[in-house]
């Protein structure tokens, strides 16, 4: 990995704290080890203490995720400005969806190169409406002077290419944001005649927790001794968020058992026998996934954009049709009948997956060589 010479500041900037210290603290790691000053730039939900631990500078800022109030915007455009003129980072690299546009104007603005990550298209794009089209125009208007941006998904990386969005700059692809493959390791269950599925991802109705509540139901009238989990965070600032009286209905039933929120996933992952995320949201490719495939553990999801990415059908998991609880009861139950060294060699397959596709050291690399090359250019043009 290239080690930079002097102080290069680079300022990382993602709606929340909880998903820059979650997703983003391997490739933090690797930007300072290789020379670089890290700023982070996001709305601070408890994660700020985390990232300073890491080596972090941080600046609180407040980010409407799923609003599209104008006003809400234009303010954010002015606060990012002014955070950008106060601080004058080398570089800028923005994450989600209103970093990257109103990151990427006041950046430009400034003349402050920058580097973009587009990390799913989020729930705009699961259905293709005037506000689809808005935001494909935000996309353009902002994208024209950015240096690279990176792609987790080949479908993400052709839209924006055919409606000529940031052309002018570098178009890579990469396989999602990685995962540490020497912490998140199978821990093989000894076999116990208990089965447990897991959806595991933020609590979204797009992310597929109502197709698994409903599958639920109906597995549990054939399997009563079968336990269906859910791990993720309820009341997300998303419009496909659920609400707190459903999970509570949903918990009085005693068909899905809500485990909140953990900072370290990996214990629960691995005393799980498969992760189930019928998604159909516009993934990038899920974290949830991949981390879950590198613990060793079977997956169920849906052959939609990002998630089959992780997924090959029938050789680390299944792939279910989108939004069909039909389907999904019949993968689950397909999943329940194999036998124990069958489930724990299609784990493995996912594993080995991982190892060669998604190790975020590899990633981490990709990302450092990049930013080295803009910033290389960039002295020789000053």
């Amino acid at each position: 990995m290239i080690r930079i010479s002097g102080n290069n500041r680079l300022m990382i900037v993602s709606n929340t704290s909880w998903t820059v210290y979650n997703f983003r603290k391997e490739l933090i790691k690797s930007l300072i080890a290789s020379g670089f000053q890290v700023h982070v730039v996001s709305y601070d939900d408890g994660y700020k203490s985390h990232l300073i631990d890491l080596g972090c500078d941080f600046t609180n800022i407040p980010i409407k995720g799923s609003s599209l109030n104008p006003f809400n915007d234009v303010a954010l455009f002015i606060n990012l400005r002014k955070v950008y003129r106060k601080h004058r980072p080398d570089l800028l690299m923005h994450f989600t969806i209103k970093p990257v546009i109103y990151g990427s104007l006041a950046a430009s603005s400034l003349g402050i190169p920058t580097v973009n990550n587009i990390a799913g298209l989020g729930s705009i794009f699961s259905a293709f409406t005037w506000k689809t089209r808005l935001v494909l125009w935000l996309y353009k208007i902002s994208q024209s002077k950015v240096k690279v941006t990176f792609f987790q998904n080949k479908e993400d990386q052709e839209l924006f290419q055919s409606n000529k969005i940031a052309l002018k700059g570098k178009s890579i692809r990469i396989k999602g944001s990685g995962v540490n493959t020497e912490y998140f390791i199978p821990n093989t269950k000894i076999e116990s005649g208990e089965f447990s599925f897991m959806f595991f991802g933020r609590i979204l109705w797009q992310k597929g927790i109502g197709e698994f509540e409903k599958a639920a139901k109906q597995l549990t009238q054939k399997y009563p001794k079968v336990k269906f989990n859910v791990l993720g965070i309820v009341g997300f600032d998303n419009p496909s968020s659920i609400s707190q009286e459903v999970v509570t209905r949903w918990e009085k039933e005693k068909v899905i058992n809500f485990l909140g929120r953990v900072d370290d996933v990996l214990p629960t992952l691995q005393n799980t026998d498969c992760v189930v995320l019928p998604s159909y949201y516009r993934e990038g490719v899920p974290r949830s996934l991949i981390e879950a495939a590198s613990a060793g553990i079977p997956i169920i999801t849906t052959d939609h954009v990002g998630c089959r990415d992780i997924v090959k059908d029938s050789y680390n998991g299944f792939l279910v049709e989108k939004q069909s609880v039909e389907d999904l009861v019949v993968k689950m139950d397909a999943m329940l009948n194999l036998n124990y060294s069958e489930r724990v060699k299609m784990g493995l397959n996912g594993r080995d997956l991982v190892l060669k596709e998604f190790d975020v050291n590899a990633i981490s690399k990709i990302y450092i060589d990049e930013i080295s090359e803009v910033l290389s250019k960039q002295r020789v043009q000053n």
